[in-house]
């Protein structure tokens, strides 16, 4: 993701967008002078495991632009959309492309735009307005329209708030100490119950179908107490980053961030499901299949489960795993009945999976997975 930021003082606002689109862009057909920008100053700042940060002022000579680029920005801002309108003739359109470390710049003039709505995000001190790229997915065109009187370079929105949180200290991006903070290793980002880890946006509750003794099903929160059934909210603190993107997302939780304006969830920023106490049970090991780079450990009494659960987020590459150690374990039983790596080859003998097989029946039926049950 990238983003332009700017502006120092008042925060802005709808109507005050407006305004700059009034004063920067034209409505009419008079053409209008396009200022030639330069790059003053442009600086590496590490940030976490996802992603690093470029920051630059761009100049015309008589004001100056700063620009901030980032392959992810959600945890530095708030998310939210304009509403509809059209900027013709804007002066400048700045397209940053940001590829692992390397960023080309391109400044394309007198390029006419018309949209439907902005996506932009708000700090206290500015606004980050953003447009996608129709040929491009990864590359998002950002809109050069906040403006601030041109003064030292090094006096950025960066230093001046630093300044404002350390009583005028020396700054952590000083220059001798650039490299050494650039080496540094950040955690990875991982989920987290409880309080939220670092850079947490998204929440997921979790609600827990139980069947009674009678058979008929009856809600409790995951965590609450059976015989009392007094609720207790099992919440699960997760990145949208890394629910949505990369070759072991969930299409689910993809689709769900693109459409924000459809859902209620986006009010709260959390998603509320009911699962099947099997799957409540293997819910964890589904997150750390989308946060590590390992694979869910399978056993008879969570792989239907497992399955329901990628099936049920849209998680390809786990449902063909879960579905595989399936159909294997109706040929084969593990010598050790212990649990099962699908990515593994562990000793098998020729035996039939009779203790096994009720076990996926009745998963089956719980899941109404017609297909296992045949």
């Amino acid at each position: 993701m990238v983003a332009a930021a700017g502006g120092v003082g008042a925060r802005l606002t709808e109507g005050g967008v407006h305004q700059l689109v009034a004063s920067e862009g034209d409505h009419c057909d008079v053409d209008c002078p396009t200022p030639t920008l330069q790059l003053i100053s442009l600086r590496r700042v590490p940030a976490n495991a996802l992603t690093d940060v470029y920051w630059a002022v761009l100049s015309d000579g008589d004001s100056s632009i700063e620009v901030v680029i980032s392959s992810h920005l959600s945890h530095l801002v708030q998310s939210g959309n304009l509403g509809e309108f059209c900027i013709i003739k804007v002066l400048k359109i700045l397209l940053l492309v940001v590829h692992l470390y390397t960023i080309q710049i391109e400044i394309l003039t007198r390029t006419i735009i018309k949209v439907k709505a902005w996506q932009y995000n708000i700090t206290d001190d500015n606004i980050h307005i953003l447009q996608t790229v129709p040929y491009r997915e990864d590359v998002f065109l950002v809109l050069l329209l906040m403006h601030f009187p041109l003064g030292d370079p090094a006096e950025s929105i960066l230093n001046s708030m630093h300044k404002r949180e350390t009583g005028g200290s020396e700054h952590y991006f000083d220059d001798e100490d650039w490299d050494a903070a650039s080496e540094e290793e950040s955690e990875p980002l991982t989920w987290s119950l409880g309080e939220p880890s670092a850079f947490c946006d998204w929440s997921i509750e979790v609600t827990t179908q139980i069947a009674n003794s009678k058979g008929k099903r009856k809600v409790k929160r995951e965590g609450s107490n059976i015989k009392t059934s007094q609720p207790s909210v099992q919440v699960y603190h997760v990145h949208k980053a890394i629910l949505s993107s990369g070759r072991r997302r969930s299409e689910y939780f993809t689709t769900l961030f693109k459409q924000s304006h459809l859902y209620n969830e986006f009010e709260s920023n959390t998603s509320k499901i009911q699962l099947e106490e099997s799957a409540a049970v293997a819910f964890p090991d589904i997150l750390d299949y989308l946060y590590k780079d390992k694979n869910v450990r399978l056993t008879a009494s969570n792989a239907t489960a497992v399955r329901h659960l990628a099936h049920y987020f849209g998680i390809r590459s786990l449902w063909k795993c879960a579905s595989s150690y399936i159909k294997g374990d109706f040929r084969w039983v593990d010598v050790n009945r212990s649990p099962v790596d699908v990515n593994r080859s562990p000793p098998f003998s020729q035996t039939s999976s009779i203790e096994t097989a009720p076990v996926y029946l009745s998963e089956a039926m719980l899941y109404h997975d017609t297909k296992l049950e045949q």
